[in-house]
């Protein structure tokens, strides 16, 4: 397991554990391409201070819904609990929710709780504003 810094110091050293996907729908060689768009992502979350770049870790999943399209997510665990923490779906693929960005996280009792936003711009401007918080 590799800190999120880790990572985002050299995302290709993730080749063997295929680039951090855990499951995916797509082509296998698709899977580096879609690691990266989703590292800019992870960096974003990061530098916001949403999550922590030396004690959280990241794991990826290419999503194929029934009504829908293939759209990737990411995934924060905390190294220390294995508990996640955080996810971030940039651009869903549900034809009722196409294009739209969802966050989410857990509430006090480890209730899930999710955002919806028009779309990661969206989602960005928002947390620039503090409007989102973990």
């Amino acid at each position: 397991m590799i800190t999120i810094n880790e990572f985002l110091a050299d995302p290709l050293a993730t080749e063997n554990d295929c680039y951090l996907f855990f499951d995916w729908f797509c082509r296998d060689k698709s899977l580096k391409n879609r690691m990266l768009k989703l590292k800019g992502k992870l960096s974003f979350l990061v530098k916001s201070g949403l999550v922590g770049g030396d004690r959280h870790t990241a794991i990826f999943k290419n999503n194929c819904p029934f009504h829908g399209e293939l759209y990737d997510d990411l995934r924060v665990i905390d190294i220390e609990t294995d508990e996640m923490v955080c996810g971030l779906a940039p651009s869903l693929g549900y034809w009722s929710k196409k294009g739209q960005c969802e966050f989410w996280t857990f509430d006090e009792n480890r209730v899930l709780v999710e955002r919806l936003f028009r779309n990661y711009q969206a989602f960005k401007e928002a947390v620039k504003r503090g409007e989102v918080t973990r």
